[in-house]
């Protein structure tokens, strides 16, 4: 992850200098650390998921039985 302020002028050269440098690292370094980057993201999707489909589902059978009674 990467955190700086960059003029918009020189972002996408700068963007391609970190990108670069990432591509350098060995390949197992990278997927450390893309695991390292989205496991956060992963455990919101994996703790949250489930719950809108419950409720998606209760809809669905709340709007049901409404229609068929």
């Amino acid at each position: 992850m990467v955190n700086e302020f960059v003029d918009r002028e020189r972002l996408r050269d700068r963007a391609r200098e970190i990108a670069g440098g990432f591509a350098k690292l060995p390949p197992l370094t990278g997927s450390y650390k893309r695991l390292a980057l989205t496991q956060p993201l992963r455990r919101l999707v994996n703790e949250t998921v489930g719950f809108g489909l419950a409720l998606g589902g209760i809809s669905a059978y709340v709007a049901r039985s409404r229609t068929a009674g």
